[in-house]
């Protein structure tokens, strides 16, 4: 499936999204994709919300659908004063060396 955020026409605002902002983008959608006319597309539209419609369920999408930079984005939004960084390739080698 394509990025929830993509399209739902979210992408610009994903760091900072609320439940409302989310709800009303589907609401958009859906008038203009009716399911009736277009019902893939809805379809399409309808799984995207459900995967974004809480807070909740985009934090589940974050962690568990996401590539690694998106999560260390997500980690240092949850965590601001711990300065998250990405752990060095090098170091996690020593680490397993061990």
């Amino acid at each position: 499936m394509k990025n929830p955020y993509l399209i739902l026409g979210l992408w610009e605002q994903r760091k900072n999204i609320t439940d409302k902002l989310v709800q009303e983008s589907y609401l958009d959608l859906v008038r203009k994709y009716p399911p009736d006319r277009n019902p893939q597309r809805f379809q399409q539209i309808k799984e995207a919300y459900e995967q974004l419609k809480t807070s909740k369920n985009r934090l589940q999408y974050f962690l568990f659908s996401t590539t690694l930079a998106d999560r260390d984005d997500l980690i240092a939004a949850l965590l601001p004063d711990k300065e998250y960084k990405r752990p060095d390739l090098q170091l996690i080698k020593r680490v397993l060396k061990k």
